[in-house]
């Protein structure tokens, strides 16, 4: 393992906006020293998530899940970079544990997710046949359902949980104490954080706390220990603010690592060095992504 190698736990070249030019993206990456999980959301992400670090090679593996998002129909989500404007509207699929255990096979495949619960889009949620209180049930039967995939394929999880934390820590307590893994893009509060990490789980943390409307977000930087951190983009999404506006990509990781060091008065180096450590440990990388 390269020391000052930085590992971008979480981005998305394999969405419909890097269509054009995700070799050129992973290449600028790569170049860069940053390497890359790349993450799917359902099945069809997943799948493209595989096929991709699979071309890809050295630098890159894949993780495969459902976003709760997608176990609803008619949520349409949009998003705006360097100009264009980028939306998708939810299909509304399950999780089928039979093709993602297919996909599970892979050598490349270093984690489950991202998956979790989501009560954010949940004003956005409408359906003739199914009621919120429905889809919110639905969200947490499909997350129990994951956690006993991840379970069965030994994998690690990249969980995605937003305005949920004390429905979400509630399950996984009640799981089982088997369950690791990592936090993706955490927004939330420092007692919310503390129950996090006395779960076990990394923190992951993207473009968010370069923001200077986001102190908050930084004072829970400031309390997670370097050693449980994991430096993400979460890319197209989030670009840090240097580059605020723009579609974000992974190599724009080192504004996210800098503004930890930043916060937590160390250098970006010793940043550097243990957010990868952590990612080599977390996802078990050694033998995958080298």
């Amino acid at each position: 393992m390269t020391p000052m190698k930085l590992i971008d736990t979480h981005c998305h070249v394999n969405f419909h906006a890097f269509d054009l030019d995700h070799q050129e993206v992973i290449d600028r990456a790569l170049g860069q020293d940053v390497w890359m999980i790349n993450v799917g959301t359902n099945y069809e992400t997943s799948k493209r998530s595989v096929e991709i670090a699979e071309k890809v090679g050295k630098g890159m593996v894949a993780s495969i899940g459902i976003h709760p998002i997608h176990l609803a129909k008619d949520i349409t989500e949009t998003s705006k970079f360097d100009g264009k404007e980028y939306s998708f509207t939810t299909k509304q699929e399950g999780f089928d544990k039979r093709l993602y255990h297919e996909l599970a096979q892979s050598k490349k495949v270093v984690a489950v997710g991202e998956s979790g619960l989501d009560f954010y889009h949940l004003e956005d949620f409408r359906s003739e046949t199914t009621t919120t209180e429905q889809y919110v049930q639905l969200q947490k039967e499909t997350l129990y359902e994951i956690l006993g995939f991840a379970r069965e394929v030994n994998l690690p999880h990249i969980f995605h949980c937003r305005d949920a934390y004390d429905e979400f820590v509630d399950i996984v307590k009640d799981f089982g104490e088997d369950v690791r893994g990592t936090m993706h893009c955490f927004t939330g509060s420092i007692p919310q954080v503390k129950k996090i990490l006395d779960l076990g789980l990394y923190v992951g943390f993207t473009g968010i706390i370069t923001f200077p409307n986001a102190q908050l977000l930084r004072d829970v930087v400031e309390v997670v220990p370097l050693d449980r951190i994991l430096l993400e983009t979460d890319s197209p999404y989030l670009a840090p603010q240097a580059y605020r506006g723009k579609r974000n990509e992974p190599a724009y990781v080192r504004e996210v690592a800098k503004t930890i060091a930043e916060v937590k008065k160390v250098s970006y180096e010793k940043v550097v060095e243990q957010t990868t450590r952590n990612a080599y440990t977390a996802f078990n990388l050694e033998k995958v992504i080298e």
